[in-house]
């Protein structure tokens, strides 16, 4: 299923908004937030910078009752945003609302924008209570920083005699990091948590391996098969975890085969060739081809 989210701007490059959101420590802050403001409508929701739609795509939002949606650009003013006709933040006085909801992190500026016009008795609050902790950011100011969310997922997966290996490498000191930390959260294939751990990153350009049959074993688990979350904090000039995910068994009637995070087509895949081209797309000034899908190999 997908998500109406967006994940890259022309104008304004990749968008940290649905990795903020996503985080599996945000989660459970989300649901707090919503329930407090399921208790106390009517809600205005005050939506200057358009992120209520994409948080919407995350979080059911259905249980508040929301009295009106408020606007800062006056070109947005009449169009549909979860169902309601937006308005100006100008009518926001008459809005009727206890509890004004300022759908943007770092707030503080943007609500002391519109204080003036917070009707009397209503109290304010903002996705500032979905905040990671603050020792997970690199840049606590700007919290939508591309480089506050290093981040990934891997597939992965233990048991009956299958594993997986995620392997990486810290390349973040080359851009200038120090002190970088990795934080990995697994998943069950229900997508519940089921273990989560920080260690300290290993030198410049050190490998680091998370091997399944450790992890299962660290923490006492079940059989799984679900996929690990990545978070590399304190990371610099690039804010992709790259990773290459090697499966194996406990016997040769096992197959094995490897596969990196790099979302361009690759001439090779899990050491083989890829078939004939189907089709290409122009992007910018180059050529991406996309391979068809290959059978799987026979025994």
């Amino acid at each position: 299923m997908s998500l109406r989210i967006e994940t890259f701007s022309n104008v304004t490059g990749g968008s940290s908004f649905f990795k903020a959101v996503g985080h599996p420590l945000a989660a459970p802050k989300a649901a707090i937030l919503i329930a407090r403001l399921a208790s106390f409508g009517p809600v205005a929701v005050y939506d200057p910078l358009g992120l209520l739609s994409g948080l919407a795509e995350f979080y059911d939002l259905s249980s508040i009752d929301i009295c009106g949606i408020y606007v800062q650009d006056v070109e947005q003013v009449g169009r549909e945003v979860f169902g309601h006709a937006a308005r100006p933040v100008t009518e926001l006085p008459s809005s009727g609302a206890r509890t004004v909801f300022v759908v943007a992190f770092d707030s503080q500026r943007l609500e002391g924008h519109i204080a003036h016009l917070i009707p009397k008795q209503a109290g304010v609050v903002s996705l500032d209570a979905m905040r990671v902790p603050e020792d997970m950011l690199n840049d606590p100011g700007h919290y939508l920083s591309k480089f506050n969310w290093a981040t990934n997922f891997a597939w992965f997966r233990d048991g009956d005699g299958h594993h997986t290996r995620v392997v990486s490498a810290n390349y973040w000191p080359r851009y200038g990091a120090k002190g970088t930390r990795l934080w990995a959260c697994l998943f069950d294939g229900e997508g519940r948590p089921i273990a989560d751990w920080t260690e300290p990153m290993p030198p410049t350009d050190g490998t680091v391996v998370i091997d399944s049959r450790l992890v299962r074993e660290r923490f006492n688990l079940s059989p799984f098969c679900g996929s690990l979350f990545l978070h590399v904090i304190g990371a610099a000039g690039h804010d992709v975890v790259k990773y290459a995910l090697d499966t194996y068994g406990d016997d040769d009637t096992v197959l094995s085969c490897t596969h990196d995070a790099n979302a361009w087509p690759a001439d090779l895949y899990a050491g083989l060739p890829a078939r004939a081209r189907a089709s290409a797309c122009r992007c910018g000034s180059r050529t991406v081809t996309r391979p068809r899908s290959r059978p799987a190999p026979s025994a």
